[in-house]
């Protein structure tokens, strides 16, 4: 198996060194061919500069730039775009998965052969009550049309390449993960989930908008069962 980790950004230049320290002893752990491919999606901080920094360094890490800040789901569509592994692992820049998760991912896969192996935060960390309670409903409202599964909207997934980039994907901000899952199962691939920790930010802050992402899923719900 060959590895592609995309790897989307904004203003991340406090959680970007843990690349190195963090993401990377893992990938050579894993025993697998790997890249990371990681996406500034319009950074106005020191993040660029970091990677940069970072590219001297870190055999297989790639940069690749939006010149604005377009949303999560047009940075991911970039990195699946590039991406040259035969299965693409999506990671949170803020590192609230831990990255030695992946290996639950790909070892579940390999068992089931599963188009897209889903992480499904269990226990861990400590959510705002707004956040917790939006994103609550937004994953019971897909529940009751799209198929009982329960991690509608976390980012930490696992694809195979093949398989994602045959949908047609249109998504700009959050709801791309949403997005990704809905069109695999309409498109009768196989979806499984495992858990996964979750923990809490160590440096920066989210920047999910809970009001502009609930308004973002009411279009693709839309979109989805009447376009």
């Amino acid at each position: 198996m060959r590895l592609s980790v995309v790897f989307p950004f904004f203003n991340e230049e406090g959680s970007l060194p843990r690349i190195e320290t963090e993401l990377v002893p893992v990938l050579h752990g894993l025993g697998v061919e790997y890249e990371i491919v990681a996406v500034d999606d319009g950074s106005t901080d020191g993040s660029k500069a970091l990677v940069l920094d970072l590219k001297e360094r870190v055999q297989g890490l790639r940069l690749l730039e939006h010149p604005h800040n377009r949303g999560l789901g047009a940075a991911l569509r970039t990195g699946f775009e590039a991406a040259t592994g035969d299965a693409i692992v999506t990671f949170e820049s803020d590192f609230t998965y831990p990255p030695v998760q992946i290996a639950k991912l790909i070892i579940r896969q390999m068992e089931s052969g599963a188009d897209c192996v889903a992480g499904v935060a269990m226990h861990g960390r400590k959510v705002p009550l707004l956040r917790r309670l939006g994103s609550d409903a937004v994953n019971r409202i897909y529940r009751l049309w799209a198929g009982p599964y329960a991690s509608w909207t976390p980012l930490f997934r696992l694809y195979r390449t093949e398989a994602v980039r045959s949908l047609e994907l249109e998504s700009e901000g959050f709801e791309i993960n949403a997005e990704i899952l809905v069109k695999l199962l309409r498109a009768g691939r196989k979806v499984i989930e495992v858990p996964v920790d979750l923990v809490d930010r160590k440096e920066g802050a989210s920047k999910m908008r809970v009001l502009k992402e609930l308004r973002r899923h009411a279009s693709l719900t839309y979109r989805l069962l009447f376009r």
